[in-house]
Formats: structure tokens, C-alpha cells, sequence
């Protein structure tokens, strides 16, 4: 690569130019192509006319071949036109830029030029004059490109990034002592480390958008350039405080080892830094950016503790959320064994026998706060509630007949609990499975002569999306009055029909928003609403936000 790099510069008056760039000229007329070739100075313009081709099919052949900064190509030509031609160039050799000279003044040639990204789209006839202009102003952009990605750029890139490399895999040897002593020793004095000072401090910062360990190739990609950036502001931050070592550690994470002489320095000053990185680093990614801090360590050899300790700090998100600086200080004086939640499982039974929603949703609240103030891991979560899960379902069988459908459900959630990304996105699963759990319950009590109420929930389950779905249909469905079904669907419900579909849509309207990466018109429609706008109206009344304000949170917190 170098030599081929090296090979294409020549030297005027001893100074280094970089070569002219090479273009092909494109026509089925060779009038046309003669007197384009003839009548510009390529070489005043910066370039080398490398070819001269008749067609299309012709012009791909040698960019097969050859390197082609440029192409300046007619549109209408035998065996592959000069559209074909630049739909070629876009998807095979997208560094080359395509100049179009067409007789042919029509939109939809235009539309296609700028679908694969032709520079320029000049009508015929053109004169030199014209043509060199633009010529011209290609080669300003040429330039512009070159000078931002040259090869001799990129390896001294690629050489910076591999001591980079090495010098993370020195002092992630040292967070894990991995090697013996003299041997770990040894690798960091090569790369300039000297543990000289009294007391050390590790902080580990994740990008929390990256960090569910489910994302695709992309996903990786981004990870991997975010957390580049991530630790270029970090790195400059703590060097112009002297404070100690930056470096890319697993999980795409930048870790920083503080370093002082002095104890309550350290104490101090490391989270005070902290959050001047936590607050550039948001505001430069705009992402959510947790930093989990460990504790100090009076002694090198101590220093994989410190760095073990940021790591479960940063496992406290689950349940604290993202976008925080955690000090592993701050949990080990909160923490303690799991809470017991007896009384939140004996309130939360009654609550669903008498099918109180608003009751149900506080319980729920009040077992979500009551697992948070104990920091525990996403592991620990899952166990305790699968146990609080198992206990409501013992206590509900005692009076109660649980419906096939119901404890297919259940086992399905418990399943799924380590699968949510977020805590407060599994709470509200909770909050509505025990919610439909309620109703179903009061319903299946008065099953004798409710049993409309039953078909109609059942219905709306499965027929949500339907923008036609009315009061009308479901009586129709159910083949009842509209006014007795009302007063049957009301008595049992606590809801009318209309409020308890609003419900069904708004809650699955919730997940997809949370969820996936659809519109708010496309989940609208997902969800059965035909006017986005009046599915924005109804959203907002039910949640207090519009669906780009709750997509814009719920998804940022994942």
C-alpha cells in the first residue's frame, strides 16, 4: 500500500505534490469525445485524461482495472448508458465522482444524478470555458477529500491506535493482575507507567445506549466510535489535571485511574472530576453516560479491587437508571440484604381481587422504590420478583380460579424479566399484566352474566390495531345492544368501552414507542388510529407526553 501510496507523487522545484488526478471521458460520439479531450487543459486543471471510452460497459471495465478520481460521462450510449453507469460508480467505487454532460434537460435524469450522488449534471452544449470551471471546482473538492483521508494519514493513524492498544492491554493486565508481579511491572514501565504515588482511585464510564448486550453490527460500529470520542474528551480532561491514566477497557468502556499522594484528595477531587466528564461527555454525544467509581486503594497491588468496584457500581443502573455517576461509597452505606415484601405481596393480592387499578399501579410503585433503595443487580431483581411472582400467584389460587390464558402469560413474563432492558420498563410490565390480571378476575367472578365483558376484552386484545373497531362492532360481534353492553362493560370494567380501548392502544402504542424505532404516525397506525394527530391528542392525555417526548425518554434510558 505504501509503495503504490509513494509511487503516484512526483516532485517539482523539490517540493512533494501529490499526483493529478486521474479521469475518463465518457461518449458514444467521438466527435464529442475529441473535442472535449482537445479543447481542456487537464493538466493546468490538476488532472490526467487516463482514458477515453465509448460506452458505459467500456468505462466500467476500466474502473475494474484502474484507480479514477473522475468520470465525465454522456447520458444516452449503446450497451450501458451514462445513468447505469453512475448507479455502477455509487455502489461500486463510491470515492470517484461522476460529472454528467447530457442533451437532455428531463427531471427524472436529474433525480437520478442526485440519487447516486453526482456532482455535477451540465446541459450540452458546454463550452471549455464552462467545463474547466467546473472542472475547476471538483478539484478544490478533490482536494478537500484527499487532504482529510490520505493513506499516509491513515497509517499514522493505525500506528498511534496500536500503541493505544498496547497501552490499554498494559493496564488492563494491571485492573485484573493477570500476569505475575515482576512481569506486570515490567509491561507497564515499557509503556511509561510507574506506580509511584501513595493511593489510587478507578473510575469505569459506559455509554448506556451500548450496553444491553443485544445490539447488532451497526450497533457495534456506533459502540465503538462513540467510545472513541468518549475517550478522547476523557483522556484530555484528566491529562490537563494531571491526574492520572486513561484508557479503553472492555465492553467498549474508557477507564480512568486517578492517582495521588494524598487520600482525601482523591476522595474529592476524583468525583468532581467525574462529573465534569459525565457533563462534557453528554453534552458532546448527546447519549446517556454512566461513570461508576470505586473506592481508594492506599496501595497499587490494590488497584484491581477499585477497578472491580466501578464495575458493580455500574451494574446499579438497572434499577437507578441511566446517566449518573455511581460512587460505590454511596451504595455500601444503603446496601444491605434484599428487602422482604411481605406486606407489599399481601397488599398487592388484595388490591387485585378487588380489582382496583389505581391501588395496583401505587403497590407496584411502592415495590419498585422499595427494590431500589437496596441497589441491587439485574440478577438479583429478576430472582426477587420471579419469587414475589410465584407467592402472589400461591396466594390468588387459594379463592380464586386463574385462567389458563393468565398462567401462560405469567410463566411467559417470568421468562422474559431478564430480557428488559430497563427497571422501570419491566415494573410496568408488571403493573400491567396484574392490572389485566384484575379485571380478568372480577369478570370471570361474574362470568354468569358478564360473559360479553370477557369477549369484548378478548376481541380488543386482538383487534386493537383496527381503525374501524367500534362500539357498533363489537355488539355486532357479540350480537347484544349496544346500550346493555354498555352497562354490562361499565359495571364490570369500571370503564366504557371507549376508555378501556383507549387503554389496550395506549399501552401497546407505549412499547413499540419504547421499543422500536418507529414514528410516532407509524405506530398510530400500528395501534389503530388513522389520524396521528388525534392519536397525539389521545396519547398525551393518557401519559402527560407527546409520543416523540415519551420516545425521545423511554429510549434514550435503554
Amino acid at each position: 500500500m505504501g509503495g503504490r501510496f509513494f509511487g503516484r507523487l512526483f516532485f517539482r522545484l523539490g517540493k512533494a505534490v501529490l499526483r493529478m488526478y486521474r479521469v475518463i471521458l465518457v461518449d458514444d460520439e467521438v466527435l464529442i469525445r475529441e473535442a472535449v479531450k482537445n479543447s481542456i487543459r487537464w493538466e493546468e486543471l490538476g488532472y490526467e485524461l487516463a482514458a477515453c471510452c465509448k460506452n458505459g460497459m467500456e468505462a466500467r471495465d476500466f474502473l475494474e482495472k484502474e484507480p479514477v478520481d473522475l468520470v465525465v460521462t454522456d447520458i444516452c450510449m449503446p450497451y450501458m448508458d451514462g445513468m447505469e453507469l453512475s448507479k455502477y460508480i455509487y455502489e461500486n467505487h463510491p470515492s470517484t465522482k461522476v460529472l454528467i454532460l447530457s442533451g437532455y434537460d428531463d427531471f427524472q435524469y436529474a433525480k437520478q444524478a442526485i440519487q447516486y450522488k453526482v456532482e455535477e449534471y451540465l446541459l450540452k452544449p458546454v463550452t471549455a470555458a464552462e467545463l474547466s470551471s467546473h472542472l475547476t471546482a471538483l478539484r478544490e473538492t478533490l482536494d478537500r477529500q484527499r487532504k482529510e483521508t490520505t493513506e499516509y494519514r491513515q497509517i499514522k493513524a493505525q500506528i498511534q491506535k496500536n500503541r493505544l492498544v498496547i497501552r490499554s492491554n498494559a493496564l488492563m493486565h494491571l485492573m485484573k493482575f493477570s500476569m505475575p508481579e515482576e512481569d506486570l511491572l515490567e509491561e507497564l514501565s515499557a509503556n511509561g507507567i510507574f506506580l509511584k504515588k501513595a493511593c489510587y482511585r478507578v473510575a469505569s464510564v459506559a455509554i448506556d445506549l451500548f450496553e444491553n448486550g443485544q445490539e447488532g453490527q451497526k450497533e457495534r460500529e456506533q459502540s465503538a466510535l462513540m467510545s472513541f470520542v468518549v475517550y478522547n474528551i476523557t483522556e484530555e480532561l484528566v491529562r490537563k489535571q494531571g491526574f492520572g491514566e486513561v484508557f479503553q477497557g472492555a465492553f467498549a468502556q474508557t477507564v480512568i485511574l486517578f492517582e495521588s499522594d494524598a487520600p482525601e484528595e482523591l476522595q474529592k477531587s476524583a468525583p468532581d472530576l467525574c462529573r465534569k466528564i459525565h457533563t462534557t461527555v453528554t453534552e458532546a454525544l448527546h447519549l446517556p453516560v454512566t461513570v461508576g467509581l470505586g473506592s481508594v486503594a492506599d496501595s497499587w497491588k490494590k488497584i484491581p479491587a477499585s477497578y472491580r468496584e466501578s464495575q458493580s457500581a455500574l451494574t446499579c443502573r438497572y434499577v437507578l437508571g441511566d446517566g449518573q455517576i455511581i460512587d460505590i461509597r454511596e451504595i455500601r452505606q444503603k446496601n444491605g440484604s434484599l428487602p422482604r415484601l411481605t406486606d407489599h405481596i399481601e397488599s398487592l393480592v388484595m388490591q387485585i381481587r378487588l380489582n382496583r387499578q389505581a391501588q395496583i399501579r401505587e403497590t407496584i410503585e411502592q415495590i419498585g422504590g422499595a427494590i431500589q433503595s437496596f441497589f441491587p443487580d439485574k440478577e438479583q431483581v429478576c430472582l426477587l420478583l420471579q419469587q414475589m411472582m410465584q407467592n402472589i400467584h400461591t396466594r390468588l389460587e387459594e379463592t380464586e380460579q386463574l385462567t389458563d390464558r393468565f398462567s401462560e402469560r405469567e410463566e411467559q413474563l417470568m421468562r422474559k424479566l431478564p430480557e428488559f432492558s430497563g427497571f422501570e420498563l419491566l415494573m410496568a410490565a408488571l403493573d400491567a399484566y396484574y392490572s389485566d390480571l384484575a379485571v380478568e378476575l372480577e369478570v370471570q367472578r361474574n362470568r354468569s352474566m358478564r360473559k360479553p365483558v370477557v369477549m369484548a376484552l378478548d376481541y380488543l386484545n386482538r383487534h386493537y390495531d383496527d381503525p374501524d373497531l367500534s362500539l357498533q362492532t363489537i355488539c355486532q360481534y357479540l350480537s347484544i345492544s349496544t346500550s346493555r353492553f354498555s352497562a354490562i362493560f361499565k359495571d364490570a370494567t369500571g370503564e366504557t368501552f371507549v376508555e378501556a380501548l383507549t387503554r389496550i392502544r395506549m399501552g401497546h402504542a407505549k412499547k413499540l414507542l419504547a421499543q422500536t424505532e418507529l414514528k410516532g404516525y407509524e405506530v398510530a397506525e400500528h395501534v389503530g388510529y388513522s389520524d396521528p394527530h388525534y392519536f397525539s391528542i389521545c396519547f398525551k392525555k393518557a401519559t402527560g407526553m407527546s409520543p416523540t417526548e415519551f420516545a425521545k425518554e423511554r429510549r434514550g434510558t435503554q
